[in-house]
């Protein structure tokens, strides 16, 4: 009798020896890949049923070896891993800049795959080359504007994740300048070396003048389908946003303007030939849009306008 409890009680011991022995090896691993195998302590159940429901769903239409990688699923529609953040919204980053561009989101907040985290102004233009600024003005997608001047900002000027991209937020500032859902952010310094007509500007200060959006180089395209064999037509085009340049410029008829450039060439045109153009930033330079003309006719690098002196 003593030999057969004693024979139950050592089978009962291995398997929990081997039991530790699983459960420590399974530890090792997931601390040392996080993904896939610590995702169960992450998110709910429910969740994790549900996205294997929408796998089987894709697995319906596509070959296995066509979408089974992390990879694929990741680029198409996000992270798991970083729930909170919208991996698909942009920040336009213009004005006294060294470049204007469009930044995505989870390249604001996210370092080298580390978590989700806030990340001061003053960090976020000093890692986009902004070293010296007079202020900052955010603008949100819903039509919200805040500016704030540098001698306001400090280590508790954030930007943060929001659900609809990014949030600025400051406590010690008041309350209605935080702003959600940011769409652009113009820096403003006091470099005013862009000569338009008898003013001067900075290029973040000729940013915030009152702009337009307008479509260009629309196009029509066509596609036969192989399906059918019907051809079905649609258009593209661009959307910029700039400012009249009849708006800082005398119109009267037969003025004639000669135009700086930073490559150092000139060019001379009448009132009249620049009728209906745009200043847009593009890019590092300020650009002469004509809006129903080619690319390739538009003037870039500008670097002064000013009205020929009889």
């Amino acid at each position: 009798m003593k030999k057969r409890i004693s024979n139950k009680f050592s089978k009962w011991w291995f398997i929990g020896i081997g039991a530790v022995i699983l459960l420590g090896v399974v530890y090792l691993i997931a601390s040392a890949v996080p993904i896939p195998y610590r995702i169960i302590t992450e998110y709910p159940i429910g969740m994790l049923v549900e996205e294997v429901g929408k796998i089987f769903e894709c697995a319906e239409c596509h070959e296995t070896e066509e979408f089974h990688s992390c990879n694929t699923c990741h680029d198409e529609h996000g992270s798991a891993v970083f729930a909170g953040l919208n991996l698909y919204s942009t920040v336009h980053l213009t004005g006294d800049v060294p470049e204007s561009k469009f930044i995505p989101t989870n390249q604001i907040f996210l370092e080298e795959g580390q978590a989700i985290g806030q990340v001061t102004v003053g960090e976020f233009l000093k890692k986009n080359g902004v070293d010296d600024f007079e202020s900052v003005t955010f603008a949100s997608n819903d039509g919200g504007f805040t500016t704030i001047t540098r001698d306001q900002m400090g280590e508790t000027s954030f930007l943060l994740p929001f659900q609809n991209g990014v949030r600025f937020a400051d406590e010690n500032i008041h309350v209605s300048t935080w702003i959600k859902g940011i769409s652009k952010i113009i820096v403003v310094d006091n470099n005013q070396d862009l000569r338009i007509g008898d003013r001067t500007f900075s290029t973040g200060e000729l940013m915030l003048l009152n702009t337009v959006r307008f479509t260009v180089e629309q196009a029509k395209v066509m596609l036969k389908s192989e399906l059918d064999g019907k051809i079905r037509t649609g258009f593209t085009a661009e959307r910029l946003e700039g400012i009249e340049l009849d708006d800082l410029l005398d119109t009267q008829p037969g003025t004639v303007y000669h135009i700086s450039l930073l490559s150092g060439d000139r060019v001379v045109r009448t009132i009249e030939e620049l009728e209906g153009s745009k200043l847009v930033q593009i890019g590092k330079e300020i650009t002469i849009v004509f809006p129903e003309k080619s690319r390739n006719q538009w003037l870039s690098g500008i670097s002064s306008i000013s009205e020929e002196k009889e």
